[in-house]
């Protein structure tokens, strides 16, 4: 479980503590010898942090987490996303951060 920063507007640090709350609780997972984990789109519903850009966010700090990582057990990084619109708008950061 981790607390996300709730949207001030963007000029109070609120992407690097999105992104900290993301790579933190991977980083959790690590320590734990956790298989599986899910996250949340943090911070994006009552938070009102703007969704497709917390999306790239998660993404970009996942991915970075994961590489630094040595011998993980994380296996899968499931999201678990509360509307049919947040869903594409992580989906599209995704396909975007996948490269060619």
């Amino acid at each position: 479980h981790t607390v996300g920063p709730k949207w001030q507007g963007g000029g109070y640090g609120e992407r690097k503590l999105l992104k900290d709350a993301y790579a933190n609780s991977l980083r959790q997972a690590h320590h734990y010898q956790l298989r599986h984990v899910s996250f949340p789109g943090i911070s994006t519903g009552l938070y009102g942090f703007p969704v497709a850009e917390s999306a790239v966010i998660a993404f970009s700090a996942l991915k970075e987490t994961v590489a630094s990582l040595e011998n993980s057990a994380v296996r899968r990084i499931t999201m678990v996303l509360y509307s049919r619109e947040t869903y594409e708008l992580f989906e599209n950061a995704l396909f975007a951060a996948i490269p060619e």
